[in-house]
């Protein structure tokens, strides 16, 4: 008997060594009953709607103490979701014909205001555009009606301009017949004298030439005196002066130009010496109109109490246009000497 205790006791050694998250002391699936484990169902194998499923029986169990749990399986129907459309070129299915009906009436009307907008805008162009297309389109009627938009003026300038323009585009200048070339040439004066009478009023008076001359004859037609030349006292000098944007005003049957002008003399440091003031004789009247205009100006060399000393000086012209009330100034050096056998006077 000795011999079992002493296996006894040796088993039970061994027992106390094993963990105790061993599987040997778990109980065995056949100590549960079959049934309560979840059982997932394959969606494909579910019964069809409305059919009742039985619920599994039991399997019998070695334990009588122990009950068997009933799970009841719950049937999950797949989500079915309506198609949706991806372009935006879809157009969803009317309700009914009477709103399909509606819908191709908006967009009849809609294209139709489009096509009116398109065409409007073609004729909202500007006015100077549609006479240049009737000028290339040789409808110069036409072209009158569409610059009647326009003042007097404005229109008797683009008569004349547009259908140069159009010619422009042809060439073959060298080649025109006296008839072309004298309607060319007319257009062209036309113009100046447009210009001369409504621009150049507003634009800024100029001198283009001014010098001391020894001989005038005429426009353009002088003989100016070399630089360096002194002038000796009470000697008459010339000056000849061209003017632009001079105003030619229109009185009656003639053109008038109204200059009124005054020079001054001062000395090198530009301390004025003298000045003095032409006479204003009025206007100066001429049955044509003038796109260039000169004048003669006439000074003595100071002398006696009034004289200037020998040296260098300024004279200084300044213009003013009585009409538009613009002025003016030019300047030009010369040096004074003394009379031949003198060193002063």
């Amino acid at each position: 008997m000795r011999r079992d205790w002493v296996s006894i006791v040796g088993v039970g050694l061994c027992i106390s060594l094993v963990p105790a998250c061993s599987p040997l002391l778990r109980r065995t699936p056949t100590d549960f009953p079959s049934s309560a484990a979840t059982k997932i169902q394959d969606p494909a194998n579910l019964a069809p709607t409305g059919a009742v499923s039985a619920a599994p029986e039991p399997a019998p169990s070695t334990d009588s103490s122990l009950k068997p749990i009933v799970h009841k399986e719950t049937i999950v129907q797949p989500v079915r979701y309506a198609a949706q459309p991806t372009g935006t070129e879809l157009i969803p299915e009317p309700r009914n014909p009477a709103e399909a009906s509606a819908g191709v009436k908006t967009t009849a009307s809609i294209d139709q205001d489009s096509q009116a907008g398109a065409h409007a805008d073609a004729h909202a162009e500007p006015p100077l555009l549609q006479a240049l297309r009737c000028f290339l389109e040789n409808r110069p009627a036409e072209a009158l009606a569409s610059l009647r938009r326009y003042d007097r003026p404005s229109q008797e300038f683009l008569l004349c301009l547009l259908p140069l323009a159009v010619r422009l585009t042809e060439g073959d200048w060298e080649h025109l017949d006296a008839l072309e070339a004298n309607a060319v040439a007319d257009r062209l004066d036309h113009l100046a004298d447009h210009v001369a009478s409504r621009v150049r009023p507003h634009a800024g008076l100029g001198i283009k030439t001014m010098c001391f001359c020894s001989a005038i004859e005429g426009y353009g037609k002088y003989k100016p005196i070399a630089d360096g030349t002194g002038f000796r006292p009470r000697e008459i000098v010339q000056m000849y002066v061209e003017f632009r944007n001079l105003s030619d005003q229109r009185q009656g049957s003639t053109c008038a130009i109204h200059l009124r002008s005054t020079f001054i003399i001062r000395d090198f440091s530009g301390r004025p010496i003298l000045t003095y003031a032409f006479p204003d004789h009025g206007p100066d009247l001429s049955h044509s109109e003038r796109h260039d205009f000169y004048n003669v100006y006439y000074f003595v060399v100071p002398y006696g109490e009034k004289g200037v000393p020998p040296g260098l000086y300024t004279l200084e012209l300044e213009v003013t246009d009585v009409p538009t009330g613009r002025k003016v100034s030019h300047t030009l050096d010369f040096r004074a000497v003394a009379p031949a056998g003198k060193r002063d006077w």
